[in-house]
């Protein structure tokens, strides 16, 4: 039997990934856009590092923010936290929208599919992810093995 904990910490790797997605295009597009989109790639940064912040401060301090001995707190906290952690889903969709609606073509190609192809990933998957922690039950943290 897979423990609580060991589900809410995988949960939240699997956050990680996402933000580490985002985190890194904001940060490698920064200046290296045209000007139209410098303020949109700006708020992609800072909205995809606050978040990361709020992630890493609750995986160092997990404890004492997850009841981590009880599947029923554990999931109602991660369905709370999930609902807030929206706001910058919606803050981030706002903000790729403008980016394609630039319909910007960076000359370097690597560029480009970062900032047309991995930004749109990252976000969509940081999407399913918050979904999943927003509807998910305590049955969900007690996982059988094989």
């Amino acid at each position: 039997m897979t423990t609580t904990s060991q589900v809410v910490h995988s949960l939240l790797h699997e956050l990680n990934t996402p933000l580490t997605v985002l985190v890194s295009a904001g940060a490698i597009l920064k200046n290296k856009v045209p000007g139209p989109l410098v303020g949109s790639v700006e708020r992609l940064d800072e909205v995809s590092r606050q978040l990361s912040q709020e992630a890493v401060a609750l995986r160092a301090n997990l404890p004492d923010q997850i009841d981590l001995n009880s599947p029923d707190m554990a999931a109602q906290q991660l369905r709370e936290l999930a609902t807030g952690w929206q706001q910058y889903t919606i803050r981030l969709s706002a903000t790729l929208d403008e980016i394609q609606a630039a319909e910007v073509k960076l000359p370097d190609s690597l560029l480009d599919k970062i900032l047309n192809q991995s930004l749109l990933s990252g976000l969509s998957t940081l999407k399913n992810i918050l979904h999943r922690l927003e509807t998910i039950q305590p049955q969900d943290l007690m996982k059988d093995e094989g």
